[in-house]
């Protein structure tokens, strides 16, 4: 049998050494394409906007504690939140909430047949799980390794529901009768924060393993009433792009931008928009209290980026803001052909552009005015930037600290060459350069870190794949009847007696290679089922081949 061959993995030094020198190369031909090559104003505009973010997001070194910075701005948020009153009429709030408590009624109509009532509670903690990544006190981050765990952390205001929560479900309550367990009163939640770019860190507050069953429950529903009222968050993040591109055609359309959206949403709104029988759950099953670096914080903001229902309630909250400052209000109608709201990015007619934002001024948000887009020819939202309808989108790097990260850039920088017809062979020579070996060609099909996507791809060819390792651990307490639930729902992979096998999630992914070959009746590697530009693009072809 033979060995496994691993990707080699560089050391930070090294890897940021690689993403400095790439920067500046990219830059460097960037900035000689616009001054030589360019032939139209729109591939301008996109080597413009591609010098501007390059280096977004990137994973760099900072003399500056930038944790430290990101801890003490979420605490000077979270003081202003408690310190500045609404300045809210009573039409608005009156049309506010009563937008929102007809999407809530209408979805629990739909599942249960309650007429005029917002919340069932029943139908709610039957719809939790587990969030994908960490909680506090628990170690481990897959499902399975909640479920079996034996520090079940809670707050005291969310105990009683999470004590029902495991009832209302047959098969754990009687796994729990199996066991001595008893759910740890925790304070709250655990500030932490993950890379944004080279400047600045978020945060992101790290919640107690049942209160984020119980939030991503509470999300869930809310998830549901958007939709009786039109907006799927599945989708939506693409009918937001849609829109900003024709808002950058139009000069109809107004993109808005917010700062800090979820940590300044504060209790009093909530309390003055949502039902009280809402309010009231998201109180008992939010974190009161955030441990910052040691200390803990009264929370002045009703949920933090980390909690599982901040973005539906985000999106519901801004909704209503849009329906009631609408000046020619329809009964619970929004027109989504010029409205859109996901999370904190809201498109609008620019005619109603100054009353959105001064609705949001005063529900004490604040407007992003470098990110808020009203005049001219370009628009931003959900991460799509358009100039006069041409999609401008700049391609993001994070890391080049392996050879699935140098891939994943080659593709993303392929993506935006044949999407702007425009060619960068220096950047993807120095990133080839850095490949451990020969390049891996692979089907267009293929996820970007596996390697260089093309249609130039052998019969036979190699790729990079996350390695997959079991765990297997001995728990008679987990009945049949719970197992075969675990393995049919994908939670665990098989289960034998007293053993069960799950595949938990490392903390870095190890790619190993692997080989593969073309089904049966392909030619070449086409994605025909990919609406992407590059398939189709000739000349980007041709420079991978001469690159190559």
């Amino acid at each position: 049998m033979k060995n496994k061959v691993y990707a080699r993995v560089s050391s930070l030094d090294e890897g940021e050494e690689r993403l400095r020198s790439l920067i500046a190369i990219t830059e460097q031909e960037l900035t000689s394409y616009e001054d030589t090559y360019v032939t139209n104003i729109s591939q301008s505009a996109a080597i413009l906007r591609q010098i501007e973010r390059l280096r977004k997001r990137c994973v760099l070194s900072n003399a500056v504690d930038l944790r430290k910075l990101a801890f003490d701005n979420f605490l000077e948020l979270n003081g202003s939140v408690s310190n500045t009153p609404l300045d809210l009429c009573s039409s608005f709030v009156s049309d506010a909430t009563d937008f929102i408590r007809h999407a809530l009624e209408r979805y629990t109509s739909s599942i249960s047949g309650d007429v005029q009532n917002s919340l069932n509670l029943g139908y709610l903690l039957q719809n939790w799980t587990f969030g994908p990544g960490s909680s506090a006190g628990v170690e481990g981050t897959h499902f399975f390794e909640k479920l079996v765990s034996d520090n079940l952390t809670v707050t005291k205001g969310a105990l009683p529901y999470a004590k029902l929560l495991r009832k209302l479900n047959p098969h754990i309550y009687r796994f729990d009768a199996n066991r001595t367990l008893d759910f740890t009163l925790v304070r709250g939640s655990k500030l932490s924060s993950v890379p944004k770019n080279e400047d600045t860190e978020r945060t992101i507050c790290i919640e107690p393993l049942y209160n984020m069953a119980l939030q991503l429950a509470a999300g869930k529903y809310i998830e549901g009433a958007l939709r009786a009222v039109g907006i799927d968050i599945r989708d939506q993040q693409g009918k937001n792009k849609n829109l900003a591109g024709i808002g950058s055609i139009t000069d109809g359309l107004a993109t808005i931008d917010l700062k800090s959206a979820s940590d300044l949403i504060s209790l009093s709104l909530i309390k003055t928009l949502w039902p009280p029988e809402w309010y009231a759950l998201f109180t008992a099953i939010r974190s009161p209290e955030c441990n910052v670096a040691g200390d803990w914080h009264t929370l002045n903001m009703v949920s933090t980026m980390g909690n599982g229902f901040t973005f539906p309630m985000m999106t519901l909250t801004l909704l209503a803001l849009l329906y009631a400052v609408s000046p020619s209000k329809k009964r619970f109608f929004v027109d989504y052909t010029t409205c859109g709201v996901y999370g904190d990015d809201i498109i609008c007619p620019v005619d109603s552009f100054l009353s959105v934002k001064n609705a949001l001024v005063n529900c004490r948000l604040i407007v992003n005015e470098d990110k808020s887009y009203s005049a001219g020819p370009f628009r931003e939202s959900c991460g799509g930037d358009f100039w006069f309808g041409v999609n401008i989108t700049p391609f993001y790097l994070s890391t080049l600290s392996s050879d699935p990260d140098i891939y994943n850039s080659i593709n993303k920088i392929l993506d935006w060459c044949g999407r702007n017809n425009l060619f960068l062979p220096r950047t993807l020579e120095f990133l080839l350069s850095m490949l451990d070996g020969k390049p891996c060609l692979v089907p267009e099909w293929m996820n970007p870190d596996q390697g260089v996507r093309t249609n130039l791809v052998s019969g036979r060819y190699s790729y990079w794949a996350p390695e997959l390792r079991r765990k297997v651990i001995c728990l008679d307490a987990v009945d049949d009847n719970l197992a075969l639930l675990l393995v049919i729902g994908g939670y665990v992979t098989s289960s034998s007696g007293s053993k069960v096998c799950y595949m938990p999630r490392s903390n870095k992914t190890r790619y190993v290679l692997e080989h593969s070959r073309l089904p049966r009746g392909f030619c070449d590697g086409t994605d025909y089922s990919s609406n992407s530009s590059r398939e189709n693009s000739a000349a980007v072809s041709q420079l991978l081949s001469w690159l190559l």
